[in-house]
């Protein structure tokens, strides 16, 4: 009896995790996960378009080339966010559920490469987002279509802080050339702008 339950007991704690990543909202926090923390490449794999249409980010509507769900944090348009959580899970069949998550917005970046800006909130908001999420061969697997990244502001800081530094770092290699010089005070105008909401930031993470 004794032998029995402790198989039951690490069969349950085996499946639990299991059980969890099964879970729609599970999944979705993974890709949300990678987004607030600026990693841009993980969203390609797990986003789409019923119809096949791939579109970048900002790329809505226009030729964008090569299918990509990518996005970059120090050149691409997105929506800069102190905080987010999952707030309600709505099964539609057993291979599809719409996941709310809501997060805190404190700016945005609108705009791409040299000619994005940081337009700040006058107050931060809270926004809700419905993402649709799709179960493909037993596994939750899309979500569709791929959203704006709602990106984490230190994703944002450190990601432009590190344009800099490699924009200076190529100056000093090779001289003030290709317009490296001009990249540089775009991207250094762009970090004082993203240092502004540095207190509003701080304000609004998640305890």
């Amino acid at each position: 009896m004794i032998f029995r339950r402790l198989v039951l007991a690490v069969i349950f704690l085996w499946s639990t995790p299991l059980l969890a990543a099964d879970r729609p909202e599970v999944f979705l926090s993974g890709i949300l996960a990678h987004d607030f923390d600026g990693h841009h490449e993980y969203r390609f794999y797990h986003v789409y378009y019923p119809d096949g249409r791939y579109i970048a980010a900002g790329c809505v509507n226009q030729d964008c080339g090569e299918a990509r769900e990518t996005f970059y944090a120090d050149s691409d348009p997105l929506i800069i966010i102190a905080r987010w959580q999952v707030v309600d899970v709505r099964m539609e069949s057993r291979t599809k559920a719409v996941v709310t998550v809501r997060s805190r917005v404190i700016a945005t970046a609108e705009g791409q490469n040299e000619k994005r800006r940081i337009i700040p909130l006058a107050e931060p908001r809270d926004e809700d987002v419905a993402y649709r999420v799709w179960k493909r061969k037993g596994q939750w697997k899309w979500v569709e279509p791929p959203p704006i990244p709602r990106v984490g502001f230190w994703a944002v800081r450190k990601a432009v802080a590190d344009e800099v530094d490699e924009l200076k770092g190529l100056i000093a290699e090779r001289g003030r050339k290709n317009g490296w010089d001009h990249l540089l005070l775009l991207y250094q105008a762009e970090l004082g702008d993203v240092d502004a909401l540095t207190p509003v930031a701080e304000a609004n993470r998640a305890p």
